[in-house]
């Protein structure tokens, strides 16, 4: 399973405080965390001029930089 930058800042905005906690167990214990990268950040762009919002754009862009054989948001 692969994470990301992006994910985890989704995560940070988990309210309340032990919902947000068990999610980042999970995510520690299950997911490779990639960093999101120049590359990917102009891919997201790209992304985004065909209509998608900002962090969806971002996790796709991640997910298809390392080579992620499916997407499920």
């Amino acid at each position: 399973m692969l994470g990301s930058d992006v994910l985890l800042f989704e995560v940070s905005l988990i309210y309340p405080a032990e919902k947000r906690e068990a999610v980042e167990e999970l995510i520690a214990r299950v997911a490779e965390i990639t960093h999101l990268t120049a590359r990917s950040k102009e891919k997201a762009e790209e992304i985004m001029a065909c209509g998608m919002n900002a962090m969806d754009a971002l996790h796709i862009a991640v997910a298809a930089e390392n080579g992620a054989d499916i997407y499920n948001h």
